[in-house]
């Protein structure tokens, strides 16, 4: 949502999985550990996901629990 409003284009290599609720909170979803494994396999670097998983997943999940947090971590500007 943010890439098509703002037309900056999504981090190359990342990707972002979770259910987004009308007041901005991301929720956890089904099968997550699954869909991580999946996008790491399919060549994303970096998965943007609902705080809580962390543990469970590798070190290329980035735990957040809002779209603006979402935002933030996946739209930074390198150092």
């Amino acid at each position: 949502l943010y890439s098509a409003r703002t037309s900056v284009p999504v981090p190359r290599h990342s990707a972002a999985a979770g259910e987004l609720t009308l007041a901005g909170e991301l929720r956890p979803i089904s099968q997550m550990i699954r869909r991580a494994r999946t996008a790491q396999e399919m060549g994303f670097k970096s998965l943007v996901g609902p705080a809580g998983a962390d543990g469970q997943l590798n070190e290329n999940l980035i735990s957040v629990s809002t779209i603006n947090a979402a935002i933030s971590k996946m739209f930074q500007k390198p150092s």
